[in-house]
C-alpha cells in the first residue's frame, strides 16, 4: 500500500473552546479541500502505483488504534488496583472490630455483587473495621454465588455469614489468581 504524498496545510492553533471532534473536523476539511486539489495528480499516480490512502484515512488509521490500546491500558491497570494485597488468616463474626475486617470489605467490594455497601461505611473506598450486619449479608452473597466451594466441601447448604476458614481460603485462592504469589501477610 501507497500513502498519498501531499503536503498538509497549515493547521491553526484550537480555539479555547474547540473540542477534539471540532478540531479534528476541522483539519480533516481543509485535509479534504488539498485532497480535492491533488485529485488528478493522485489518479495519476494510482495508475502507476496502485491504489493510495487520503490524507484523512491515514490520520484515521494512526488515531483509532492508538486509542483503542490507551483504553486497554487503562482497563489492565484498574483489574490490578481493585485486587487487595493480602492474605485473609482469621475468623470474624458479626461483630467483631478488627483492622482486617476493613480488607476483607475491601475483598467482597471488588464484585458489584457481593459489594458490602453502595454508599457510605463499608462501601468502596469506605471499608471498615466494623464486621456488621451489612459485611455479614455481603459474606453471605459471596458464600452463595461460591456454595460449592465454601460450603458444600464442609457439609453446609445454606450460606452463614461468618467469615471461617472455609471462606476464607477459598478468598485467598481468588486472590491467588488475582495477584500470582505476589500477596503480603495480613496488614
Amino acid at each position: 500500500m501507497v500513502f498519498a504524498q501531499v503536503d498538509l496545510p497549515k493547521i491553526e492553533t484550537p480555539t479555547p473552546k474547540e473540542t477534539l471532534a471540532e478540531m479534528l473536523s476541522r483539519i480533516f476539511s481543509s485535509i479534504r479541500s488539498e485532497d480535492n486539489k491533488n485529485t488528478k495528480i493522485q489518479k495519476q499516480k494510482d495508475k502507476q502505483q496502485g491504489p493510495t490512502l487520503s490524507n484523512e484515512e491515514y490520520l484515521l488509521n494512526l488515531i483509532l488504534p492508538a486509542s483503542s490500546k490507551i483504553e486497554q491500558v487503562n482497563t489492565e491497570t484498574t483489574k490490578r488496583v481493585d485486587c487487595p494485597n493480602v492474605v485473609f488468616d482469621k475468623t470474624f463474626y458479626p461483630g467483631a472490630r478488627d483492622e482486617q475486617v476493613k480488607f476483607v470489605q475491601e475483598f467482597l467490594n471488588m464484585n458489584k455483587k457481593t459489594a458490602v455497601a453502595q454508599k457510605g461505611p463499608g462501601s468502596k473506598g469506605s471499608e471498615t473495621a466494623y464486621f456488621g450486619p451489612a459485611t455479614r449479608k455481603a459474606v453471605m452473597k459471596f458464600q452463595e454465588l461460591f456454595a460449592k466451594e465454601i460450603l458444600e466441601p464442609v457439609g453446609l447448604k445454606r450460606p452463614t455469614g461468618v467469615w471461617g476458614p472455609a471462606t476464607y481460603s477459598f478468598a485467598n485462592k481468588v486472590l491467588d489468581k488475582c495477584h500470582g504469589k505476589n500477596k503480603k501477610t495480613p496488614r
